[in-house]
């Protein structure tokens, strides 16, 4: 599966859980309908991370959200420009 794929199904399945507050819903929501309209992923990624990370600061964040940011991270771990050129980065011996 394409990486594109993917994310439009992981979010798909996040939209179609209705334990996720109205707000997280607008947030994920806006993220699909971008990706699917052909936005660049990584610059989508990085938004939704964002409003994501501004929810949890305020504590508006549920459980759910947590779990699926939680998710999002794990399978998106870095979404900046940068991050294409972490390759050329030394590891530590």
């Amino acid at each position: 599966m394409r990486r594109k794929e993917k994310i439009l199904t992981f979010l798909a399945d996040i939209l179609n859980d209705h334990e996720i507050s109205s707000t997280e819903r607008e947030i994920f929501e806006d993220c699909f309908t971008k990706i699917n309209h052909n936005e660049d992923i990584n610059s989508c990624i990085f938004k939704l991370k964002q409003e994501l990370s501004l929810l949890a600061t305020k504590q508006q964040l549920s459980s759910k959200g947590v779990s699926y940011f939680t998710e999002l991270s794990r399978i998106e771990p870095s979404t900046s420009v940068s991050s294409m050129w972490n390759f050329l980065v030394r590891r530590k011996k």
